[in-house]
């Protein structure tokens, strides 16, 4: 098979209902670069909103971006999309490990699945297609034995399998897809998405080169990025300790804030904290590991040293897990976030979604509206790790009140009423587990207007966090605000700014965590743009690849108008995020003030080109960004056109 350089070109195509497969040219997509952009696109054409997320007619798709698998640093990610099975719209995952480079070994871009298998099935796919075998032994089990079959049949270590453990298969609205053991494809419910389609693991084996159009000038490129990045502190503190050191209790100088008890306040003991600084999980380390091509190597491998899981293994735990399972739960012991993690990683269950799912039954607990005999003996007070640790398996195979739960938190509380809609972290019905909601204005933002329903790896800018200088705020988005916590102003404008630079960095397949998003030293959009023209020979300068980030994002929020009838209203965050304060540390006090994140909202839409009273999109928008025609057209037909 010829070389490839950047694209492979082809698109594979499984009809699960039919058995069959076709291999189409990626050529006429190539306006949306690849990963997230053509996925996105491949499902707005594709998908009518009368589709519902778990029927056969949703797509899966798989898509690796054109510098994924090549010798760009953390060429590692694949983006995974579908429709959203929490919210009705976009359905984005994005995910690590060496599946998307294999993807492009076996010579693909992108696959596609549809309609529905008829027995539990593992889609086996390489060079000349796909293998359909069967997965009845497979059903049931666990994501780590399934991992461990599926390359003993094969007999080769190299294939790389993304696998569905038992709440793929039982649907669980949050499930998601594991990836190599421990790297989570984990919004929209993608792997619930998989199992009903019967697909218990996709497993990919490539013999393909992947070339470079023009070597000694991307080689040159990369030896700039890598003399910035081993001088850039947080690179140096993403080796030493991952999120863990920069994010997760209380971050790397003690002061970020943490979501306690549902998130009904972000404050946190000292004594309890300082158990879960990263050096306290020393001692449980058995390794560190890294993704496709990555000098930074910022995954821990974990080892349980002792309880029903003693010896089991995890890799990839990250800082919203330890939020998830001790400061959400007020839980203080560190091997029950390793148990926590080990139990999602094997069951395919979405940290943030069983984060939020837990806090509200604590929290309904706590003010009596579930009791013993609701949660069939388990006493969910805060604290209670081992409930947690019931409940998460029960989630995961619909049990007791597993069932309920498993249909995320905002569906819960719309069945159990009696005000519980009010303990549901959640914007667009998608969990929101996240730090610094009240503290990091533009933080908070970006989480609320993601196009997938919430989290903080779309528009939410990293550069309140990092305390970015006001100089180098002015210089690179026009404002000196950015590192500012504090301030509203610049951030709706930051936000967009960031939402449509994340698009082009999923679309090409790379890590986050050496992007601009990281640190201002590291990828540019000048670096993206000089790599991806060494990769493939297309040279897009470094305003129009931010210009096709925007396209790709009005692409998704065309999607989420037409599927899911999101307007303005859909851009707030919980009210108790309005309502109560911070209640000590340095940010004592801090809360989200309504007139301000109007503001906020205003200048987010008007940057984008939207309208601000319903958060439409223009015809004017459209039109400058040269959008395909019939993305306007059905907006027009169903009237929400401005």
């Amino acid at each position: 098979m010829e070389t490839a350089c950047g694209w492979t070109g082809r698109l594979l195509k499984v009809d699960l209902t039919r058995r069959t497969f076709s291999i189409d040219s990626t050529r006429s997509y190539r306006e949306f670069i690849g990963g997230l952009g053509i996925n996105q696109f491949i499902l707005f054409e594709s998908l009518s909103e009368a589709v519902d997320p778990l029927s056969p007619d949703n797509l899966l798709i798989l898509g690796a971006g054109p510098l994924a698998g090549t010798e760009a640093f953390s060429s590692s990610r694949t983006s995974i999309d579908c429709k959203n099975v929490l919210t009705g719209g976009v359905g984005s995952a994005n995910v690590g490990g060496h599946l998307g480079a294999e993807l492009k070994r076996a010579g693909f871009d992108h696959l596609i699945l549809s309609g529905k298998a008829d027995r539990p099935t593992v889609l086996f796919v390489h060079p000349e297609g796909v293998a359909f075998e069967d997965a009845g032994a497979l059903w049931g089990k666990g994501t780590q034995e399934t991992f461990r079959r599926i390359k003993a049949v094969h007999q080769d270590d190299r294939v790389k399998v993304a696998a569905i453990g038992p709440a793929g298969e039982h649907t669980a609205k949050f499930a998601c897809i594991i990836v190599e053991q421990g790297r989570a494809a984990g919004f929209a419910g993608c792997g619930a998405v998989m199992g009903a389609k019967n697909v218990k693991a996709i497993a990919v084996q490539g013999t393909r080169d992947i070339g470079l159009a023009h070597p000694v000038f991307f080689k040159e490129v990369l030896g700039q990025v890598r003399t910035r990045m081993e001088r850039c502190p947080s690179i140096q503190k993403m080796r030493l300790g991952g999120t863990h050191l920069l994010s997760a209790a209380g971050g790397a100088d003690s002061k970020r804030p943490q979501a306690y008890r549902n998130l009904q306040d972000e404050t946190w003991s000292e004594d309890k904290t300082s158990r879960f600084k990263e050096p306290e999980f020393k001692r449980y380390e058995a390794g560190r590991l890294a993704c496709f091509n990555c000098p930074v190597r910022c995954s821990h491998l974990y080892q349980i040293p002792e309880g029903e899981h003693a010896g089991g293994l995890l890799e990839g735990m990250q800082a919203n897990t330890l939020r998830a399972f001790s400061s959400n739960l007020d839980v203080d012991d560190p091997l029950v976030v390793l148990n926590g993690n080990y139990l999602c990683n094997d069951l395919g269950l979405d940290v943030d979604g069983t984060a939020v799912a837990l806090g509200w039954a604590y929290e309904c607990f706590e003010k009596g509206i579930l009791t013993e005999k609701d949660t069939d003996g388990l006493r969910l007070v805060w604290g209670n790790g081992q409930a947690a640790l019931s409940l998460i398996q029960q989630i995961a195979l619909r049990q007791g009140l597993g069932d309920l739960l498993a249909d995320g938190a905002y569906e819960a509380a719309q069945r159990i009423g009696r005000g519980t809609d009010a303990f549901v972290m959640h914007v667009k019905g998608a969990p929101v587990n996240e730090s610094c909601m009240r503290t990091h204005k533009g933080w908070a933002l970006g989480v609320m207007t993601s196009t997938r329903g919430a989290g903080h790896l779309r528009g939410a800018p990293n550069t309140e966090q990092k305390g970015v200088p006001p100089e180098v705020s002015q210089k690179i988005w026009g404002h000196p605000h950015a590192g500012d916590p504090n301030a509203y102003e610049g951030k709706g404008e930051l936000v967009a700014w960031f939402e449509a630079y994340k698009a082009v960095v999923d679309s090409l397949g790379l890590c986050y965590f050496t992007t601009y998003w990281r640190d201002t030293d590291l990828l540019s959009p000048k670096d993206l743009s000089d790599l991806l023209f060494g990769a493939t020979g297309t040279r897009i300068d470094e305003d129009a690849l931010l210009r096709t980030g925007e396209r790709i994002i009005n692409i998704e929020k065309a999607f989420n108008t037409l599927h899911a009838g999101f307007t303005r209203k859909d851009d707030y965050p919980p009210q108790r995020l309005f309502s109560s304060s911070v209640t000590d540390g340095p940010f004592r006090g801090a809360h989200l003030d309504r007139e301000k994140w109007d503001g906020m909202l205003d200048a987010y839409y008007g940057t984008h080109g939207w309208d601000p009273k319903t958060s439409w999109q223009t015809e004017a928008c459209l039109d400058a960004l040269n959008m395909p025609p019939f993305i306007k057209e059905r907006l027009r037909k169903k009237n929400r056109l401005i």
